[in-house]
């Protein structure tokens, strides 16, 4: 993406992809096609970790961080980012639902929520940044059979950024709906972070929801 100069027009490459999306033809696939195209998806994902880090968890080129937690309208870098240290990052979380409590007035749901403000930093513990996806859903995960092999396309890269290391398996756990066999290959290609997820999707609710 560019802007040009002469008159300002913003500039963006595409491509398009074909294929199919894995959240329509996942219940229709066997075993071996699963196993092929997630290994095909970790190869990916392993290729995105292998980036060396620049030093902070933000977006490309040292913008905040993209995902909707650590949006504010009013642009606080103590929420957005970019962030230095592992810490800012989980700082940032209890600053962004402090900042959604106090719009609703309930003093007693901030009170009861310090616990995060406690314990959250030591639960999730140091993680270096890792460039991630941050939205690793099957319905933006294309795939198409060819004679001699499975073509993989990860597509809707608007979230992704550099998070703690965590945060790939972490923030897909907190929406995962445990109906099918999906949540054990997608620990397959990810790799599991248990602790950090379970208390990322506790957060999340409160986030979220």
């Amino acid at each position: 993406m560019w802007r040009m100069p002469s008159t300002g027009h913003l500039c963006l490459v595409m491509e398009r992809i074909q294929g199919l999306d894995l959240e329509s033809a996942w219940p229709t696939l066997t075993k071996d096609d699963k196993s092929a195209i997630c290994a095909r998806i970790k190869m990916s994902v392993d290729y995105l970790r292998s980036i060396p880090p620049p030093g902070y968890y933000g977006g490309v080129s040292s913008t905040k961080l993209p995902h909707d937690f650590f949006l504010d309208k009013q642009g606080n870098k103590e929420i957005c980012g970019p962030f230095q240290h592992n810490s800012d990052v989980h700082a940032a979380l209890i600053k962004k639902l402090r900042m959604i409590y106090a719009g609703t007035g309930n003093v007693d749901h901030i009170t009861a929520k310090a616990i995060y403000e406690r314990h959250l930093d030591t639960i999730l513990g140091v993680h270096p940044p890792v460039f991630s996806q941050s939205d690793l859903q099957r319905k933006n995960i294309l795939f198409k059979k060819t004679v001699d092999s499975i073509e993989v396309a990860i597509i809707d890269w608007e979230a992704a950024g550099r998070y703690p290391s965590y945060w790939e398996y972490a923030i897909i756990f907190c929406s995962l709906q445990w109906n099918d066999d999906w949540p054990q290959y997608f620990e397959d290609f990810v790799g599991p972070w248990p602790n950090e997820a379970s208390a990322m999707r506790m957060l999340y609710q409160d986030l979220w929801f």
